[in-house]
């Protein structure tokens, strides 16, 4: 799908209002090498990609895990995927093993 000029000014905007390139290129239904490319075109220097989870926010995933939530759900209120959630809580499962 082409987007128009306008799109891209509303995906530039996004991006530059703190949605990651991965949320904005979902929104527009394309994919993450064609947004960046948009942005890059634009002049926007992107962002490095931080964790999908805020490390500090961790232990409140794990606990919203404890507490029934698939890893869907979870993935929905820090706007990344499952794959992500499920290997960030694993990860910390990992650490938290090895640290007995």
């Amino acid at each position: 799908m082409r987007l128009t000029a306008d799109q891209v000014a509303e995906l530039v905007g996004q991006y530059q209002a703190g949605a990651s390139i991965a949320v904005v290129a979902r929104r527009f239904h394309i994919n993450h090498e064609t947004a960046a490319r948009h942005l890059k075109a634009a002049g926007i220097q992107t962002r490095q990609p931080g964790p999908a989870i805020p490390p500090d926010e961790v232990a409140y995933a794990i606990e919203l895990r404890a507490q029934g939530m698939s890893y869907g759900q979870i993935a929905k209120i820090y706007s990344c995927s499952d794959t992500s959630v499920r290997n960030v809580l694993l990860r910390a499962a990992a650490i938290s093993s090895s640290a007995k």
